[in-house]
């Protein structure tokens, strides 16, 4: 049967994994597609290496987690540019037909409101990379005054990304939202509020 790669970048021990080890969230990948072999991969420089998250192998893993037959998970820490080392290993198994980039509110818009640009910059050679690859990319943002416009001007105007699905409100959002304490126009912040896909990039654009 077919195999879909969902490599979940920036990835770390206490969010993403977390939700792996503690709900069935990621299971329902393997649910909503019975019969595709699906390999998560979490990708970050704070994800638990497999060894710590179960010292025998992929399969007890998977067990372990009460993961569907089809589906299996993989870890691997590396330190960024995570993207561009990960994508260097896997090469020729991972391409725009078998998988799917995804980024969990990377925050790298966020300079717009704080003024401050080193975690963009922390992501600037990932994201001209994962352009460069053709392999689609999903991200999130946690709101739209800050990170969904800072994103998209990183991604259109610096990295020059082709946009599959403009930014756009996520009706799967957390449940939660964080206020400010001051009050009406104060910021806020919602895990997943936004979303939007890219897929390669535009000739002549960087």
């Amino acid at each position: 049967g077919s195999e879909l790669n969902i490599v979940c970048l920036g990835a770390t021990s206490k969010c993403e994994e977390r939700v792996l080890r503690d709900t069935k969230c990621w299971h329902e990948l393997g649910l909503m597609f019975p019969c595709v072999r699906i390999k998560l991969w979490m990708v970050g420089p704070e994800v638990s290496k497999r060894a710590v998250l179960h010292p025998k192998s992929v399969g007890d893993l998977a067990r372990d987690l009460g993961l569907p037959p089809n589906m299996e998970v993989r870890t691997q820490r590396i330190e960024p540019p995570c993207f561009s080392a990960f994508h260097a290993r896997h090469v020729d198994e991972l391409g725009p037909h078998n998988t799917l980039l995804v980024t969990f509110n990377g925050g790298f818009g966020s300079f717009v409101d704080t003024g401050n640009s080193d975690l963009l910059w922390s992501w600037y050679d990932d994201l001209c990379d994962i352009a460069d690859s053709g392999i689609p990319a999903m991200f999130t943002c946690a709101n739209d005054y800050a990170d969904v416009t800072g994103e998209t001007i990183v991604q259109s105007m610096l990295v020059g990304t082709r946009f599959v699905q403009a930014p756009t409100a996520n009706p799967y959002h957390s449940g939660s939202t964080f206020q400010g304490e001051g009050g009406v126009g104060d910021k806020w912040f919602c895990a997943n509020h936004s979303v939007y896909v890219i897929q390669g990039c535009i000739e002549g654009a960087r």
